[in-house]
């Protein structure tokens, strides 16, 4: 008995994290099927849907400064990155000819590249070449690549449809007033393979937002919930099957700053964000993060100058 109850167990542990995700989709398409349809003029894609919060997502930065310069349609821009101790340079420039965005960069690893991309060949429709330089274990090598980008939107519904080397990903968002349903998924041509797809359901109200993502199967899931309690003030919390983040943020006209903790890594980080505070550049921002999780605290410095 007790060894069929751990098989039990096991397998309950399995599902659940499949079971809650469909019951949120549940309760949203719900919430959805009953509201009057009136759509919304304008959908994001499914990639912008279920991109993660800024109050959530804020430490990842790296130690960088970097001062940026404008001439007509041109931008040049270098700066210096620190990891490890080491501080190396790097070097973009970005233009458009006419109605092609063209750039070229140098990063900080000393490796080459470029890449040109024209949008709107037809309405929707934009391609991309790109091509580079490198080198791996001192051996130099190069690169080229071209994808195609068509997205296409309606009242209600967008659509996206990339391709690139092999793969193409499809996905596509329906808005039924103040909720969206998406699902996209990638097929590889070579393996002739479809990806598990992925799903997505979010509900806006007054102050807040709720929104489920997961892959069909139940391999992941991910539910979150943004409240907005002032002008100034808004928390969040997102849950997975492993983790729970909680985050807080204030926002002033001169200052972002953010404060979350995060269950699967035990850390606790925060940041402030300053925005044009120097008088003598006109546009600037210097944002610093504090972390602190097992392997002792960390101190994160980004910084953007435009002369």
């Amino acid at each position: 008995e007790e060894r069929n109850f751990r098989v039990f167990a096991a397998e309950r542990a399995r599902i659940m994290p499949k079971r809650s995700l469909l019951s949120v989709l549940l309760v949203l398409a719900i919430a959805l099927s009953s509201a009057r349809i009136t759509p919304p003029l304008v959908v994001p894609t499914l990639e912008k849907a279920v991109a993660t919060p800024q109050l959530l997502d804020f430490s990842s930065l790296e130690n960088r400064a970097e001062l940026s310069k404008r001439f007509g349609r041109t931008k040049l821009t270098a700066g210096l990155t620190k990891a490890h101790a080491v501080v190396r340079g790097f070097f973009q420039a970005e233009s458009q000819i006419n109605s092609v965005d063209v750039s070229c960069n140098v990063d900080d690893q000393g490796q080459f590249g470029a890449k040109a991309r024209v949008s709107d060949l037809v309405p929707g429709l934009a391609v991309q070449l790109s091509g580079g330089f490198h080198h791996s274990e001192g051996v130099p090598g190069r690169s080229a690549g071209a994808s195609a980008e068509y997205t296409f939107q309606k009242p209600g519904f967008s659509g996206r449809l990339g391709f690139e080397r092999s793969r193409l990903a499809m996905s596509g968002v329906l808005g039924v007033r103040n909720a969206l349903l998406g699902c996209g998924t990638d097929f590889d041509a070579d393996t002739g393979a479809i990806s598990e797809p992925l799903l997505m359901a979010r509900y806006t109200g007054k102050n807040f937002m709720l929104s489920a993502m997961g892959k069909a199967g139940g391999s992941k899931a991910d539910v979150t919930l943004e409240q907005r309690i002032s002008e100034s003030l808004k928390a969040a919390a997102s849950f997975t099957v492993n983790s729970v983040t909680l985050g807080l943020q204030h926002e002033s006209e001169s200052a972002v700053v953010r404060a979350k903790v995060e269950s699967r890594t035990r850390s606790v980080a925060a940041s402030v964000q300053l925005r044009n505070f120097l008088p003598a550049c006109p546009s600037h921002v210097l944002h610093t993060v504090m972390q602190l999780d097992s392997t002792g605290p960390r101190i994160t410095v980004n910084a953007k100058f435009d002369a």
